[in-house]
């Protein structure tokens, strides 16, 4: 059934407010309860495409989950307010992920002087028991002072890689290369002399990883210039020079110049921009162009920035669609979704309150074939009985900005 819940609230020294609450309740799936652990994964058959997505780790803390609660409640996950340090939780995220067609994620990753910081990722990916049906790579996120890309800091963290992270048969690869996808290259230039720095940087990389007896790194860049074609296109050409395999964004958010106001843009702009971006990078020879699908952005719960308005899973699939098409036309079978599950900022696909499972299953429809057995049933912990261990709730946690009002 299907109604809709009116709630007002009043009190001493707040203003009234009212509110509409749609509420959807679909029939049980009447599953049997999984009592030993998760059902193991059914991944999809390998298609035409690959499909990876970023992954933001850090998800153990509750003043990060309060503030997204008290600035948007209906992202809430479909796992709860889960802690990153859960295999269990991180299962569910492999399972989902390869059921629906997304084969690979690239972490978040930070590195700073000579050790890892925010390592939850690695230390539960180790712990999971599914972890064999997923890829993983590195995206180390150098947005940092000057200093922290130097050379003595890249050194010792590509040692660290080498070491601890390619070893991993789960690590991906690139023709049999090693990934690793850059937040910055300029930061590495300038800590690194300047121009030519970076180049310098990533051959000596690939020679560390040749005397170790790999066949070398592939490296990817951030363009993080989504203002127009032209300004995507005149930065992939600058990553090309500054050695890189291919390049990105982390979001594509481009509406070529379109703004509903100040701090707002449309999704539906987005959608519809996203494929002359993509050529217009295609355009630059000796560079790989990898097509980031977005997957929105409203960044109210960190830092009250600015919204992409109208994210809905239709949209999404429009944006799929043209990813395909544009696969189809220059050859390209690699695609990347903006951040999987970073709540804060608004960019997620994960399922949640807000939209369930429809964001996967538009990604495996566009580009998968249907298995003869039909699509593996979505479904979360609690249609087979499993209860997830949340992070603990805080008290007293605002939004970053003082002067934002409690929504």
């Amino acid at each position: 059934c299907s109604f809709t819940l009116h709630v007002a609230f009043s009190g001493k020294d707040i203003p009234d407010v009212s509110v509409d609450v749609p509420v959807c309740i679909h029939p049980g799936l009447g599953m049997p309860k999984a009592a030993d652990y998760i059902p193991v994964p059914r991944p999809l058959p390998p298609g035409k495409y690959e499909i990876g997505a970023y992954y933001f780790c850090d998800w153990v803390r509750p003043e990060h989950w309060m503030k997204v609660w008290r600035t948007d409640p209906k992202r809430k996950p479909a796992l709860g307010w889960y802690d990153n340090c859960n295999p269990e939780a991180m299962d569910w995220q492999i399972k989902w992920s390869v059921e629906n067609g997304i084969s690979h994620w690239l972490v978040d990753w930070y590195f700073v002087n000579d050790h890892t910081v925010v390592d939850y990722f690695e230390r539960t990916f180790r712990q999971t028991r599914y972890r064999r049906y997923m890829k993983w790579a590195l995206m180390w996120c150098n947005h940092m002072p000057p200093g922290a890309s130097r050379e003595e800091v890249w050194t010792r963290m590509i040692a660290y890689a080498i070491g601890n992270c390619f070893s991993m048969p789960e690590y991906y690869r690139i023709d049999g290369m090693p990934y690793v996808s850059i937040w910055d290259p300029d930061c590495i230039d300038r800590d690194n002399g300047g121009g030519g720095g970076c180049r310098r940087m990533l051959e000596k990389a690939r020679r560390m990883a040749r005397d170790a007896g790999l066949k070398g790194i592939w490296f990817q860049a951030m363009a993080n210039d989504d203002s127009s074609p032209e300004g995507g296109r005149r930065l992939h050409e600058k990553r090309k020079a500054q050695g890189f395999d291919e390049t990105t964004v982390y979001h594509y958010l481009g509406t070529d110049g379109k703004r509903l106001g100040p701090r707002e843009r449309a999704y539906a702009d987005v959608a519809s921009s996203s494929y002359g971006y993509w050529k217009a990078l295609a355009s630059v020879p000796g560079i790989v162009t990898l097509p980031n699908l977005s997957t929105g952005w409203d960044d109210r719960p960190w830092n009250d920035g600015s919204t992409v308005v109208g994210k809905s899973p239709e949209l999404f699939r429009r944006i799929c669609a043209s990813a395909r098409r544009f696969g189809d036309e220059t050859g390209v079978r690699r695609f990347c979704l903006a951040p999987l599950n970073e709540w804060g900022e608004g960019s997620y696909a994960e399922p949640n309150g807000e939209f369930g499972f429809d964001m996967f299953e538009a990604i495996r429809e566009t580009f998968f074939k249907k298995p003869s057995g039909g699509w593996p049933l979505n479904y979360t912990p609690a249609d087979v009985g499993r209860e997830l261990h949340e992070v603990p709730q805080a008290t007293g946690v605002v939004p970053q900005r003082e002067t934002l009002e409690w929504r």
